[in-house]
């Protein structure tokens, strides 16, 4: 809303992803302006995967789980750089410190 698209390439547009993962992965995909931890907790703990884009280094992560007793998020990312040498990439581990600082405003969320 808002955003002339022809002054931005199409990958930059965070509405469009939910749409090209429906099209692509068959999977129902929606885009949300949602940065709160305890929201994106509750989406987790339904069983949805929520992705949402490092504003640091624009990289995108999807979290699986939710670990309620240390209140961190369980997440997926393949890049090794990014979890302190761990080979564990697919069950990496953040603070909701962490996520505070580091997503964007919006999220990307999964219901197969």
């Amino acid at each position: 809303p808002g955003l002339d698209p022809s002054t931005v390439l199409g990958n930059e547009i965070p509405q469009y992803l939910a749409p090209v993962a429906n099209f692509f992965f068959g999977a129902y995909a929606q885009f949300q302006w949602v940065h709160e931890p305890g929201a994106i907790a509750s989406q987790v703990q339904a069983g949805k995967a929520v992705i949402f884009n490092r504003k640091d280094i624009g990289h995108f992560i999807c979290l699986t789980a939710w670990d309620a007793v240390n209140q961190q998020f369980i997440y997926v990312d393949p890049d090794p750089h990014l979890h302190q040498g761990s080979d564990n990439w697919y069950e990496a581990r953040m603070s909701v410190a962490e996520f505070t600082t580091w997503a964007n405003s919006f999220t990307i969320v999964v219901a197969a």
